[in-house]
């Protein structure tokens, strides 16, 4: 697990994939919507910032191409939608959808005030990357933020990676053990990474 500090402007980002992700995003949202989005009492100050934050003052002064703004309205230019930003009449689910429908990053709220079995395939779990830990300045609010790259791990095995990956799960500093729950997947995962063929197995794993 590596950690290093990067610009505050490369928090969002943008890349060729953008329209098909973001429309699988809105597929998600408009299916799921009650898993999608969410938030309480305690996070309403936040997610205004957060808003603020992402749709004003972040994306479209870094994609001016991409995202304008003209008085009180948001475009984006590659899927055609618009969103309102006068934030003192939106509510805070509108403000979470119009962020779940322009970027690719799922934002967790991490506040002083909130708390956050069976077997497992290994052949159709994925390997996800890309975490940032950023804090509001406003509200001092931490935002756990994910944008998942998702590779699955038979194929990573396939490619010839697995030792590598395992050899990096190992490496991981006992301080995660907990957060990462490596004592309950790292045994089974690292031993079926090493081993030879790209063979499919079970593990009881949680």
């Amino acid at each position: 697990m590596g950690i290093f500090k990067m610009p505050r402007s490369e928090w969002i980002k943008i890349d060729c994939n953008y329209l098909e992700r973001i429309e699988r995003r809105k597929a998600l949202l408009d299916s799921h919507h009650e898993f999608c989005i969410g938030y309480n009492e305690p996070t309403r100050l936040a997610v205004r910032e957060l808003y603020e934050e992402v749709m004003i003052k972040q994306i479209p002064r870094r994609f001016p191409t991409i995202f304008s703004i003209r008085q009180n309205d948001f475009t984006n230019h590659v899927t055609g939608c618009r969103s309102s930003i006068k934030i003192a009449d939106l509510k805070e689910e509108y403000m979470l959808e119009a962020l779940a429908e322009n970027v690719e990053e799922d934002f967790y709220f991490m506040s002083a005030q909130l708390g956050v079995d069976g077997a497992i395939d290994l052949a159709k779990t994925y390997l996800r990357c890309e975490h940032t830990l950023t804090c509001l300045l406003k509200t001092r609010t931490i935002m756990f933020c994910v944008r998942s790259y998702l590779t699955p791990i038979q194929q990573v095995k396939d490619d010839g990676r697995g030792p590598d990956l395992a050899d990096a799960c190992d490496s991981m500093p006992e301080k995660f053990d907990v957060y990462k729950r490596r004592p309950v997947w790292g045994k089974q995962l690292c031993d079926w990474l090493r081993a030879s063929g790209g063979g499919r197995e079970e593990a009881d794993c949680l």
